[in-house]
């Protein structure tokens, strides 16, 4: 299942130029997230792919540090937009990268906005979230409460 994860973020073409550049807005759909992440980080969005307990699919325990608190905060994000009947992994929304900052375009929709918001908050957060080498492919039995 891990590998099959890593090959579609690989395959489906997650890296997007330079970052930091301003690229056109685009209506995409679950691929946003990746994106939104290398706009941010400048760093390829595989990297948090099974980073520490939280960032990647699932999560349990302790954050181990401040880059899977990140994730930790974007799960619970994810969590509270479910609660009110929107699934963020599959919203589609319009945005744009300038300058490393994801630019959420203006929408009635309310879930295009909690989903573009919470991939915001997340590649702002990271962005300011040192990557320690040792927490990528953390083992899941070392996440405990």
């Amino acid at each position: 299942m891990e590998l099959e994860i890593f090959l579609m973020f690989f395959l489906c073409g997650c890296l997007n130029g330079d970052p930091g550049r301003s690229q056109a807005r685009q209506k995409r759909g679950i691929f946003e997230l990746p994106k939104a992440i290398e706009c941010g980080t400048g760093r390829a969005a595989v990297l948090y792919l099974n980073y520490g307990c939280y960032c990647g699919l699932g999560g349990k325990g302790r954050p181990v540090d401040y880059t899977d608190w990140c994730c930790y905060k974007h799960d619970s994000c994810y969590g509270i937009a479910e609660r009110c009947g929107c699934h963020p992994h599959f919203n589609s929304y319009k945005w744009k990268c300038v300058n490393r900052t994801v630019i959420c375009e203006p929408t009635n929709d309310v879930c295009q906005n909690r989903a573009c918001k919470c991939d915001k908050d997340l590649a702002r957060c990271l962005q300011k979230a040192p990557y320690k080498v040792k927490h990528f492919w953390y083992p899941d039995s070392s996440c405990v409460a």
